[in-house]
């Protein structure tokens, strides 16, 4: 994300569009390299890491299946993380306190009350109490994520006067 905001700021500071839309496209391979090995690395530790603070084996198979559902958010959590970086490289910062906003302050706690209550109650064999925090996690990470890459693919952040 950093890498993206510098870069791209910079890019464009020296009026090269093209430049600054190759680095997005840099740092996103770059993301999706640091996400697989993420993956990787939670997927074989997910039993492993819940025993530093348990012995309880309830807590640990609960623990390694909030780690199976956090895996599938972790690739658009970094995406997103580095999109909006880049966006407020190019001065979008309105866009991304927008999407930020609406999604902390709104969904997230909607999706995550969903979850861990209605949902849990109704399907308890679905062990939400454990996982439901980390399906809206990942449910809003996607969300932020795609919404990101739309404002990134219009274009217009290659035309923002700061």
């Amino acid at each position: 994300s950093s890498a993206g905001t510098a870069l791209v700021g910079k890019s464009l500071g020296e009026k090269d569009p093209k430049k600054a839309s190759d680095y997005i496209e840099v740092v996103t391979h770059v993301s999706t390299w640091l996400s697989i090995f993420l993956i990787a690395f939670f997927f074989g530790l997910r039993h492993v890491l819940p025993t530093f603070f348990s012995d309880d084996p309830e807590v640990i198979r609960g623990s390694a299946l909030a780690f199976m559902v956090v895996l599938f958010g972790i690739y658009s959590q970094n995406k997103r993380t580095v999109l909006s970086g880049c966006l407020r490289g190019a001065g979008d910062v309105r866009y991304i306190a927008m999407v930020s906003l609406i999604s902390v302050a709104i969904t997230r706690p909607l999706l995550t009350w969903l979850f861990c209550y209605p949902l849990n109650q109704a399907f308890p064999m679905l062990a939400l109490s454990f996982c439901g925090q980390w399906v809206s996690f990942d449910l809003e990470s996607i969300l932020r994520s795609r919404l990101m890459q739309w404002r990134v693919k219009q274009g217009a952040w290659a035309h923002i006067k700061v």
